[in-house]
């Protein structure tokens, strides 16, 4: 039996010449199988890495935002008026302060509900984002419940 996910890291990993990016519905798939846990550790590794060295494409980061939503829309069956999600990540290439957390608070003063979301531990300098949001009053959730109860 072929193993569904192999197809993809195929297709990122064929070498120079015959690999090509994920059109949005593979990257969706695919990172449905990474959120659902089909996807094995070792499968999970290999499309990172794959992804990552290629430099991801719009389509593929569309894909892996539609899947995300999809996953955490099964969990957490809420919605909110005027929510707004806002990735944060950052690739290490600015070593800059937060200062969009300034932005979120002024959003959220404002009525709006912010989902923001990402991790940035992996950063040899500069500052981690988690740890400036105690600096503008905020504290990050530590599950997705959590989150859900902040926001309602």
């Amino acid at each position: 039996m072929m193993d569904p996910y192999a197809d993809y890291i195929r297709i990122l990993g064929r070498g120079p010449t015959k690999s090509r990016h994920l059109t949005q519905t593979e990257a969706e798939a695919a990172f449905a199988g990474v959120l659902s846990g089909e996807m094995s550790d070792l499968q999970i590794g290999a499309l990172l890495l794959l992804l990552r060295y290629r430099s991801e494409s719009p389509a593929e980061l569309a894909g892996i935002v539609t899947a995300m939503r999809r996953h955490i829309e099964a969990q957490a069956a809420c919605e909110f008026e005027n929510l707004i999600d806002w990735p944060s990540t950052s690739s290490g290439k600015s070593r800059r302060l937060p200062w969009f957390l300034l932005s979120a608070k002024l959003l959220a003063a404002n009525g709006h509900k912010i989902f923001m979301h990402g991790f940035n531990s992996h950063l040899d300098n500069g500052l981690l984002t988690e740890d400036c949001l105690e600096a503008v009053g905020e504290k990050p959730a530590a599950s997705l419940a959590a989150a859900r109860h902040k926001l309602e």
